[in-house]
């Protein structure tokens, strides 16, 4: 898929360490581990009753509601999540620390990869730093300063469609997690070079 390939391209040479830059397909070593034994393992983990939450809406009461899941889903034994993230940013806590706080190492500024595309794609991702997970505030503040930044009713945008750098596929994004924090800019463009610089030259302006 030449667009998660772009995607995953740029996170991979935006991280240098972090978990975050593997494909979550995993690798060809990781997937020749997979068993039988250990799918219905991972299944049984957490597709769980213990992990489910239940939304029903219309004209229905609690305990017809009940009485169907009662009847429908069968009991099973509470299992454990251990959330991999966490243990590993415990696990490597200087080396996590390190990558994180070192907002300007990236491993490459720029990846070109070839496939049989009727547009060229793109992606322009901006590391940020990440010691701590954003708050509610700030992930609100993020979306708000974006969409005037770059949703399609913006200048930037008009200005990316007026050159004929951009089509309708422009979006852009907050990517963002345990020890990791970036913003993606991405879409099709018949020159994504000139479209980047576009896009950065407009971003310092606005700054």
């Amino acid at each position: 898929d030449p667009d998660w390939r772009c995607y995953f391209g740029s996170i991979q040479n935006l991280y240098q360490k972090h978990p975050v830059k593997i494909d979550i397909a995993g690798t060809v070593e990781t997937i020749a581990e997979i068993t039988a034994e250990k799918l219905y393992e991972v299944y049984n983990v957490f597709y769980n009753l213990n992990n489910m939450i239940l939304c029903v809406a219309g004209n229905v009461t609690v305990d017809g509601v009940l009485k169907v899941a009662d009847k429908m889903l069968k009991p099973c034994e509470k299992k454990e999540i251990k959330k991999a993230a966490e243990k590993f940013m415990k696990a490597n806590s200087d080396d996590v620390i390190d990558e994180m706080s070192a907002t300007e190492e990236i491993v490459e500024e720029y990846l070109e990869q070839t496939f049989p595309v009727s547009m060229p794609l793109f992606n322009l991702g901006f590391k940020e730093k990440a010691d701590k997970p954003l708050n509610e505030k700030q992930l609100a503040c993020t979306d708000i300063l974006l969409s005037a930044l770059a949703s399609n009713t913006s200048i930037l945008y008009r200005n990316l469609m007026d050159s004929n750098l951009i089509n309708s596929s422009f979006s852009y994004e907050l990517f963002e997690g345990p020890g990791y924090c970036s913003v993606i800019f991405g879409g099709e463009s018949r020159a994504p070079k000139q479209a980047a610089e576009m896009i950065k030259q407009y971003i310092s302006d606005i700054k």
